[in-house]
C-alpha cells in the first residue's frame, strides 16, 4: 500500500500529516543534536590532552635545565658584579680556563 491508499482508508487529515511531518523532523533534529553532542565531548577530551602535553613538556624542560639555567645565571652575576676582575673569574671558573687555553694555544 502507498501513502494515497493508507489516507484513503484511515482518512488521514491534513493536520494528522503535518503532525507526523514534525514529529520525523524533530527525531532527525534529536539524531543531529546527539552527533554534535558526540563530537563536541570528543573535541573536549583531545583540547584537554592537547593542553596537558603541552603543560607538561613545558614543565620537564623546566625541570630538566633548571639546573643548567641556575649555573649560567649564577655565573653571568659574577661575570657583571662590580669589582670583579679576569683573574677572580678565571679562578673562580674552571670551564673558562679552559676556554682561555682554547682560545690562546697550547702553552709553552
Amino acid at each position: 500500500m502507498n501513502k494515497t491508499e493508507t489516507e484513503e482508508n484511515y482518512k488521514v487529515s491534513p493536520r494528522d500529516r503535518r503532525l507526523e511531518e514534525i514529529y520525523d523532523m524533530t527525531l532527525e533534529n534529536n539524531d543531529l543534536l546527539r552527533s554534535l553532542l558526540k563530537r563536541e565531548k570528543i573535541h573536549n577530551f583531545f583540547r584537554i590532552l592537547y593542553w596537558s602535553f603541552i603543560i607538561i613538556t613545558a614543565l620537564g624542560f623546566y625541570y630538566k635545565f633548571d639546573d643548567i639555567l641556575n649555573y649560567v645565571m649564577g655565573n653571568t652575576i659574577k661575570l657583571i658584579a662590580p669589582g670583579s676582575n679576569l683573574g677572580d673569574i678565571t679562578k673562580s671558573l674552571p670551564e673558562f680556563n679552559k676556554l682561555l687555553e682554547l682560545l690562546n694555544g697550547p702553552t709553552q
